[in-house]
């Protein structure tokens, strides 16, 4: 490369970086430092009991919020709120089922983070509860929910596989106990009363009530 392509490209690149703008994603770094202060501040204060998952990290400028899901619990997840002060990051809300605008604007919490996710008619943990016949999308023929945050599969009439299950927002995770080559997550969750669909890595799913 020339002295005068070199500088041609410096001016690109200088150029598309400072083009980026509003929220963006953690590097993953940043996630771990977020994910350990949010740890720290739920073992201190004794806020939550049981193992967690912080899932949906977001950030925007000095400002960050997360969901928080209690492994072996169906309960919701709750939403908790970072400040960065002095290089470090601290919870300043949280856990939290749900703030107003008002009370995160009277923290400086950015419009940009102050809502998860936009109204949906994802499942909740509640309505998951039961067993469900897979139409498609799935490697077996039915799964049963637990309320108790566990799960069996069946292939032929026979157990497949078993293990923990978590939903956040439109996304249900399952973590399989025989080994993470049987994880799946399932994506952009719907739910009419009767059938769940969504998306996974084989392409769509749907699931029906049994």
């Amino acid at each position: 490369m020339n002295k005068h392509s070199f500088f041609l490209f410096s001016l690109l690149f200088l150029f598309g970086a400072g083009c980026v703008s509003g929220p963006i994603p953690p590097p993953t770094d940043e996630q771990a430092t977020i994910s350990a202060a949010i740890e720290n501040h739920i073992i201190e204060n004794t806020v939550l009991e049981g193992d967690i998952a912080v899932q949906n990290i977001r950030i925007d400028q000095s400002y960050a919020v997360a969901s928080v899901t209690i492994l072996d619990q169906i309960l919701e997840p709750v939403s908790v709120y970072l400040k960065k002060e002095s290089g470090d990051w601290q919870v300043i809300a949280g856990p939290t089922p749900s703030l107003s605008a008002e009370e995160l604007e009277t923290l400086g919490v950015p419009a940009s983070l102050q809502k998860i996710s936009e109204e949906s008619n994802a499942p909740t943990g509640t309505d998951l509860v039961g067993s469900w016949q897979v139409v498609s999308g799935s490697g077996y023929e039915e799964i049963t929910f637990m309320d108790d945050g566990s799960y069996q599969t069946f292939l032929y009439a026979k157990p497949f596989s078993d293990g923990t299950w978590i939903v956040d927002q439109e996304e249900l995770i399952l973590i399989a106990s025989s080994g993470s080559e049987l994880n799946e997550t399932y994506t952009n969750l719907s739910f009419d009363g009767n059938t769940i669909k969504g998306i996974n890595a084989d392409g769509e799913m749907e699931w029906k009530k049994i």
